[in-house]
């Protein structure tokens, strides 16, 4: 594998409700099991391993956005459904059933997410380019409640990076660009890091350290990248 630093930059369709610790590795994997592939396996064909994780950084919004709300009702027990016979009024009673009820046959939950309108997301990785561009190049939306049209991107701009060490871990100031677990990060990270439990994708909740700030400037990465590099797909 080759260990090139890259910048990737999802332009967005719609406003996007990215969960926490959303990053490009949970996109990789997500695309490998879509395909029918191993996608933890995939992984370690994409990015370099820099310790316990992988050189590939949380999604990053532009710092110019706008945060809005969105309410979803998501039923608690599976296999019962919203339809006239459970929200009937119990017998005796006129009331109609109330769909946010939190009790009885019909219960459920209503559930406000938050979404982000940005023009674009931004990730940073160290890995295989042209493996990386290759991954990406069928993703329609990223986030959550893909169904229901959120996430949708419009375009994909990939390009070679002049990246400092720890590149797609680390930020450029050494602090964490993601999820490291704190012994780890203790030893790699200068500054501004916050300790969270954090469920580490197929293993046991683990103490680790997450980035601090939820946006990133563009400007950074302008900075690094020249226009004429920019590769699009």
């Amino acid at each position: 594998m080759t260990a090139t630093p890259i910048v990737i930059r999802f332009v967005m369709a719609s406003p996007v409700i990215l969960s926490d610790g959303a990053s490009l590795d949970a996109v990789a994997t997500f695309q490998g099991f879509a395909r029918g592939e191993d996608g933890v396996q995939l992984l370690n064909q994409l990015f370099v391993r820099n310790g316990s994780v992988h050189c590939a950084s949380w999604l990053f919004p532009e710092t110019e956005y706008i945060v809005d709300r969105a309410e979803f009702v998501r039923l608690q027990r599976t296999g019962t459904a919203l339809n006239t016979r459970t929200l009937l009024p119990p017998r005796g009673q006129t009331d109609a059933f109330r769909v946010d009820n939190k009790r009885g046959i019909a219960a459920n939950k209503r559930t406000t997410m938050t979404t982000i309108a940005t023009p674009a997301i931004w990730a940073f990785a160290t890995g295989d380019l042209s493996a990386i561009a290759k991954m990406l190049s069928d993703v329609s939306s990223i986030g959550i409640k893909r169904a229901n049209g959120f996430g949708r991107v419009q375009r994909i701009d990939i390009s070679r990076a002049e990246g400092w060490p720890g590149f797609g871990k680390l930020m450029r100031d050494g602090s964490p660009a993601r999820a490291i677990p704190v012994d780890e990060c203790q030893a790699v990270t200068k500054r501004g890091a916050y300790v969270l439990g954090f469920p580490r994708w197929s293993a046991a909740p683990e103490q680790c350290a997450i980035p601090t700030r939820k946006t990133v400037d563009p400007t950074i990465f302008a900075e690094l990248v020249p226009a004429a590099e920019l590769e699009f797909s």
